[in-house]
This record gives structure tokens, sequence and C-alpha cells, in this order.
């Protein structure tokens, strides 16, 4: 199957998706009781469905497979966003049950009920290096929440950093308690 699908093209994603597949590993298995090992691995694992479908849906030989593969790729997709946000709160120590890591789980479903729908992607185009998936009507608003919710963890990690560097450790676990 290998050799038959992986091209220049193609191997990138595959590649990349057999490296992050084996950092969840290692991270869960190097402590499977810890909330942020378990996270950071259950984020790992949406990557790995992305990467190891895009690299299907790039080597497909028939539309309709494509299709399919991109369908796959989406159901790994739509929750890298939540996720992302998720490991980002138990690194820094927030609480996890907050609404809004519960609203972003929420988003991710109902995205992930449009997967099957031409909402969210259509029918792949042929390009000379493979299928790509097509953006359906509400592909757009996707790409709203998956910047916004990225960025959103992002803004907390870096607001942790800026804590920590200004009042040091103890002071920021301090702060981080209050604010949670």
């Amino acid at each position: 199957l290998l050799s038959t699908r992986a091209t220049s093209s193609t191997a990138p994603p595959l590649l990349m998706g057999l490296l992050v597949a084996i950092a969840g590993v290692l991270v869960v298995s190097s402590n499977r009781r810890s909330p942020i090992n378990v996270s950071l691995a259950l984020f790992c694992g949406a990557l790995c469905l992305w990467l190891l479908g895009s690299f299907m849906v790039g080597s497909a030989p028939t539309a309709e497979e494509a299709h399919q593969w991109s369908r796959a790729v989406y159901a790994g997709l739509v929750f890298v966003p939540a996720i992302f946000f998720h490991f980002c709160m138990r690194l820094v120590g927030h609480s996890t049950a907050t609404p809004r890591i519960r609203t972003l789980y929420g988003i991710s479903t109902v995205f992930l009920a449009l997967v099957p729908s031409s909402l969210l992607i259509t029918t792949p185009h042929r390009y000379s290096w493979g299928y790509y998936g097509q953006a359906g009507l509400l592909h757009p608003l996707f790409l709203v929440y998956f910047f916004t919710a990225t960025c959103s963890g992002l803004f907390h990690l870096f607001q942790a950093y800026r804590i920590n560097q200004q009042y040091g450790t103890d002071e920021s676990a301090r702060i981080r308690r209050q604010t949670s």
C-alpha cells in the first residue's frame, strides 16, 4: 500500500503523522495518570488522524476514495481546536471543567455532525500531485472557530509564561489558583 501511494508529494503528511503518533504514545506511556500527558496524547491522536488522512486523500486513486478519506480527516480535524485549548488549560494549571472547554467540545461536535454533508467539505479536486478536499459553504466558519480557539489557547500559554517570568513560580501558582 505504501509503495504505491507514497510519493514525494504525499509522503510528508505520512511521515509527520507517524512521528506525531509515536510522540503521543511516548508521552502517555511515560505517565498515564497525568492529565497533561493524556490531553497531549489526545491532541497528538487528532493531529495523527488529520495527517494520515491527508496522506490517504492525496494518494487516493479515485475521487470517491479521496472523498471518504476527506471525511475521516475532518473527523479528527474538527476536534483539534478544542483538544488544543483543553491541553493549554491543563498545562497552565486552570480547571479543565470550564464552560468554555465544554462549549468548544460542543462546537467541535456540531462540526463533526456536518462532516457527512457537503456543508463543510465537498468532493475533492484532483491536482497534479493528488486529490485535495474542497471547502464547503460553512468551511470559513470552521476556520474562524479553528483559529479563534487555537489563538485563545496560545494566549493563555503566553499569559502564564509572562506571569511566571514576572512573579516567579510560587506567585504564579497563587495567581492561577485565584483565576481558576
